[in-house]
């Protein structure tokens, strides 16, 4: 699930949109969860998003990502969080077992790191797993894997508390 939904007001307008090494940000996001998921190790992807019928929007749909609008989103990433889980439910009532959190501003996100959320998961049983970068390896950092045991707690959320709440 890619959350793309937000206002990026701090940045002053469509950070996601904005060019980075000849792309969009959110298209280098986008990019490596379509590798991860030619690689198998991804089944399903989902874009949050404000709306339908944006240019960001559209940049997600291009990469074969299954839109998911989150009419609230700016009220909190609660609300885009809760949007993006409710359409996983209703699209896998049965599965997917886990969903892998990730943040459409995070361009250097690669298919080795979601591999190997993936592999730990599925070795360690984890109900969330989360990277640790040599940077800051104290902070927990993104994306996330989240075991579908977690995902009725999604709906607690408030405003602009993320899964962070909930994995502490």
């Amino acid at each position: 699930m890619l959350l793309a939904a937000g206002r990026a007001t701090r940045f002053g307008g469509e950070k996601l949109l904005a060019p980075l090494a000849g792309r969009p940000v959110a298209g280098h996001v986008a990019a490596a969860l379509r590798r991860a998921a030619a690689l198998g190790w991804l089944q399903g992807r989902h874009a949050v998003v404000r709306e339908r019928g944006t240019p960001l929007a559209a940049l997600l749909e291009s990469e074969g990502l299954v839109l998911v609008e989150s009419p609230d989103a700016d009220r909190g990433i609660a609300h885009s969080l809760r949007a993006g889980f409710a359409a996983l439910e209703r699209a896998t009532p049965a599965g997917p077992a886990a969903a892998l959190v990730v943040l459409a501003d995070q361009p250097g996100t690669a298919p080795d790191t979601i591999a190997a959320l993936v592999a730990t998961w599925r070795t360690t049983g984890a109900q969330a797993v989360r990277p640790r970068y040599s940077a800051e390896p104290e902070v927990p950092g993104h994306p996330v894997l989240v075991d579908r045991t977690l995902w009725p707690l999604v709906p607690q959320l408030e405003g602009d508390e993320g899964l962070g709440a909930l994995l502490q």
